[in-house]
């Protein structure tokens, strides 16, 4: 692939690109229900807005996330299971797979499963909507 995601037989969605953080939803919720820890969630919450970086060579995706305290880079094949180090610091099992102009991203750690549902608009955002338990998250993106 060259920076395009494909659907339906087409090209739909560019999703190559580095965003920023616009708007958080909930997210303090979302981390609870994956067992973050009360100090790890108040940086988490209140530090500067992560980035995110998108690249894809051939079959190889990488999505570095940014925020003031830490840098995590996930490097993975579409639909291929991988040892994952949260930003937390826990190992989590995990496997996204792209789905047209999304990727989900499922999350095995510590007994606990967590969904993120990567969606690349039209218009160059990006959006996330997280779940785990009864908890949903939603974070908006702006393309830098």
């Amino acid at each position: 692939m060259s920076g395009m995601l494909e659907g339906q037989g087409r090209l739909v969605v560019e999703y190559v690109g580095t965003f920023e953080m616009t708007s958080s939803v909930n997210f303090d919720a979302y981390l609870r229900a994956v067992s973050v820890g009360t100090v790890t969630r108040k940086l988490a919450n209140t530090s500067r807005p992560p980035t995110v970086e998108v690249a894809v060579d051939g079959e190889e995706w990488t999505i570095r996330t940014s925020t003031a305290f830490n840098t995590v880079e996930l490097v993975f094949t579409s639909g291929v299971e991988f040892t994952e180090k949260t930003m937390d610091g826990r190992t989590s099992a995990t496997t996204i797979t792209v789905e047209g102009d999304r990727l989900v991203q499922v999350q095995r750690v510590d007994g606990l499963e967590a969904r993120t549902t990567w969606t690349f608009a039209q218009d160059g955002g990006l959006s996330m909507v997280h779940t785990a338990g009864d908890a949903t998250a939603t974070r908006v993106f702006r393309r830098l």
